[in-house]
């Protein structure tokens, strides 16, 4: 069914119109402080303004946090959700820019990047990574290792995604956390699947032909954006490795009011070989007071 949906929405939405550009959606759960620092660490390391949309939820104790970085943040498009697939597959049909890509509140640049180098290699059956580089070399969720079979061209790492279906994050070609699609392909895959929350919209969209394909894929040589798993979305559960001694959402949001930032320097000078890195002590990457 799903298979005949997503030929069928090819077919339906063929014939619309996008602009040259690249759109961010980030999705976000009671995570103000992560969020914070994850558009700030943009806007740092960016060399081009990439547009944003934040999907957010939050519990009452948490609305204030939000509306405080909706203040700080007025380039940003804030957008409260209702149901996430439902605000998600509007948020896509309004997107006009060719490519667009997902990132998760717990997620952070680590160092300078260009976007439009990405951008000027992809065409269709490219994906280009952000969060891949030849220093990933672990799947850090279960502490396994992995060694991507890619090739090195200049400034750039290429590969296929099948052919790497036993190293994980190289093999894994749909993700909510930093890889460039076509904007088309994401809303016509979109439509075609059901999902609650960003795991199982991960786990769907898979799961469509399109992203079974042997498609290519386009990275830097070194990674740009890192996962760092400081406590566990409650939506849908994940990251089980981490749920002993996590820190809660409410633990962050007491941080967070009490003025504590997290340092990008400690946060970059960390030797990332996972695309999830765990923090079990978060005071390591706090700023000194």
């Amino acid at each position: 069914m799903i298979q005949f949906k997503y030929l069928w929405y090819s077919i339906r939405i063929s014939g619309r119109n996008y602009n040259k550009g690249v759109t961010c959606i980030v999705f976000s759960r009671d995570r103000a402080m992560q969020l914070d620092f994850l558009l700030a660490s943009m806007k740092k390391f960016s060399k081009a303004h990439i547009p944003v949309v934040v999907q957010y939820s939050c519990s009452e104790n948490h609305t204030s946090s939000y509306n405080v970085l909706i203040n700080k943040y007025p380039d940003v498009n804030f957008v409260k959700e209702t149901s996430v697939r439902e605000t998600l597959i509007r948020l896509l049909l309004e997107l006009r820019t060719e490519y667009m890509f997902y990132l998760v509140d717990d997620q952070v640049f680590i160092r300078e990047f260009d976007i439009k180098e990405l951008l000027g290699k992809l065409k269709k059956g490219v994906f280009a990574s952000m969060r891949l580089g030849e220093t990933i070399t672990n799947w850090g969720i279960k502490d396994v290792a992995i060694r991507g079979n890619y090739r090195k061209e200049g400034n750039f790492l290429h590969w296929r995604w099948n052919d790497n279906k036993a190293n994980h994050d190289w093999g894994y070609q749909f993700s909510v956390d930093g890889t460039i699609y076509r904007t088309v392909d994401i809303l016509r895959c979109s439509l075609s699947i059901p999902f609650k929350a960003p795991n199982s919209y991960e786990a769907n969209m898979n799961s469509v032909i399109l992203f079974k394909s042997n498609n290519s894929g386009i990275s830097f040589k070194r990674p740009v954006v890192v996962n760092l798993i400081i406590n566990a979305s409650r939506q849908e559960k994940g990251y089980e490795t981490c749920e002993a001694g996590e820190y809660t959402a409410d633990d962050l949001l007491k941080l967070y009011e009490s003025g504590k930032t997290f340092d990008f320097d400690k946060v970059a000078s960390i030797p990332y070989c996972s695309s999830h890195h765990i923090i079990n002590d978060i005071n390591t990457i706090l700023k000194d007071a």
